[in-house]
């Protein structure tokens, strides 16, 4: 650990006086920034232990929300409108709040969602009692920071200009919290029933990221992995004590967008994937998460 400080100060200086290439980007001034958007999100969490099948849960819903930015610090807000599911097996909520930082040769985003109720794919009910917060920070580091700007392709803060591309270091912090009445895992030996669940991750990795221009429009993509540290820990209707767990397993996330960027008003499309990948140790969680966006905005200068 404290290398890694180390490394992020003899590195700050360059990032911090790094300069935009303006042929290929169009920096535009720290105005204020008002958009609205919808989301379609599906959110789907897995428990498995290698002595029982998979138990599947499902928030999937339709949300409308607003984007606001000042200067560097950008806030998003959203509320569920529609759930995309069977709505006799119940009315599960989803609120989601997020935020964006814009720093010259970073991309930063964080959200927080709170989840109430679940559909069960093992009894294709829906779960009431069940409850879950999901927070994730998501930080990459640009090498080619001067071309590429991921500013414009998702945060829509700066304009690109020219076809440019840039390998990446990347970043996460994840938080889950599940509670539930009890979560049955079948299993032949040592039957768990869960009421409670905790993970904590931290995720290192790189990837490249490229953006496609022609004129006002253009269409960027984004791919990182890597290695996934967590440390979780369960309480169970057997023990009330919550028993801890350490894991090492890879990651993978995709993010992709196609819009319109003008001076004043922007549109268009973006989505981000993360797919689940299963390594099971005692007990073990996975989040397959995809999100897309449709954003509609307008810069005051």
């Amino acid at each position: 650990m404290k290398h890694l400080f180390l490394l992020v100060f003899y590195l700050l200086p360059a990032i911090l006086f790094a300069q935009l290439d303006t042929i290929y980007i169009k920096p535009l001034p720290n105005t204020k920034v008002v958009s609205v958007h919808s989301l379609l999100r599906q959110f789907r969490l897995s428990f498995s232990s290698p002595n029982s099948e998979p138990v599947f849960f499902e928030n999937y819903n339709l949300a409308l929300g607003v984007r606001l930015k000042y200067k560097k610090i950008g806030l998003s807000f959203a509320v569920p409108v529609a759930r995309l599911e069977d709505k006799s097996l119940g009315d599960s909520k989803a609120y989601v709040v997020g935020f964006g930082l814009y720093p010259k040769s970073f991309f930063v985003q964080g959200d927080m969602r709170y989840i109430q109720g679940l559909y069960d794919f093992r009894d294709n009910r829906f779960r009431e009692d069940m409850r879950a917060v999901y927070a994730s920070f998501f930080g990459l580091h640009l090498f080619n920071a001067d071309r590429l700007s991921l500013r414009s392709a998702f945060n829509l803060v700066n304009r690109q200009q020219r076809s440019a591309g840039s390998w990446l270091v990347s970043s996460v912090l994840e938080y889950q919290y599940f509670r539930t009445d009890s979560l049955a895992l079948f299993a032949e030996r040592n039957p768990l029933s869960i009421t409670q669940y905790n993970s904590y991750k931290l995720g290192l990795g790189g990837g490249y990221a490229q953006s496609w221009v022609k004129g006002n429009w253009s269409m960027t993509g984004l791919a990182s992995g890597g290695i996934e540290f967590r440390r979780l820990n369960y309480q169970s209707m057997q023990n009330t004590n919550f028993q801890d767990r350490f894991l090492l397993s890879p990651r993978l996330r995709f993010f992709g967008s196609v819009i319109y960027n003008a001076d004043h008003l922007f549109y268009g499309v973006s989505g981000n994937y993360l797919p689940r990948l299963d390594v099971a140790d005692q007990l073990n969680t996975r989040v397959m998460d995809w999100t897309i966006r449709l954003s509609l905005g307008w810069r005051f200068y």
